[in-house]
């Protein structure tokens, strides 16, 4: 039986060529993808709060994630994809839960955009079932853009600029 150390050279040389066309190999903004789904939240939520204020809620099944006064936000973090069709997913968006206002951020390779949209500024044909679950079942969605819009033009008001 072949020792671990002669694994890991069968291993090396079985490799394909490394191809760098992943455009987020060394770009500044890649330690974000590195992160578990849950600090990627936190991140999110961080950013609004030093931005606009309140406070992050303890309990996650308030169905939101931030009190600011009367405004309840649901926060939402999303690394850009460079394949495929889909650039930005938004994950478990919950229609019947409470929150006023969507808080989305979209990290590229080089740049951050962050977008605060009131529930009902959400068109619906944007939100996608995401766990395929039956009517009648807690639904999530996902929110997502195109590589043909990136940022599409029903967003494109609610824009943060810090």
């Amino acid at each position: 039986m072949p020792t671990p150390t002669k694994l890991q050279d069968l291993l090396t040389l079985c490799r394909p060529p490394v191809l760098t066309l992943d455009p987020w190999v060394g770009a500044p903004n890649s330690w974000v993808r590195s992160l578990a789904p849950v600090v990627r939240g936190q991140i999110a939520d961080d950013m609004y709060i030093r931005l606009r204020g309140g406070r992050r809620i303890g309990n996650n099944r308030a169905g939101y994630d931030i009190e600011n006064g009367a405004l309840k936000v649901e926060s939402k973090l999303s690394t850009r994809s460079y394949s495929g069709t889909n650039c930005y997913l938004w994950n478990q968006i919950r229609p019947a839960d409470p929150y006023t206002h969507l808080w989305l951020v979209a990290i590229g390779t080089h740049d951050v955009q962050a977008f605060f949209i009131p529930r009902a500024s959400v068109p619906s044909d944007r939100l996608w079932k995401q766990h395929g679950r039956e009517a009648g079942e807690e639904n999530t969605y996902v929110l997502k853009t195109s590589a043909g819009e990136v940022i599409p033009p029903w967003m494109k008001p609610f824009a943060v600029l810090a």
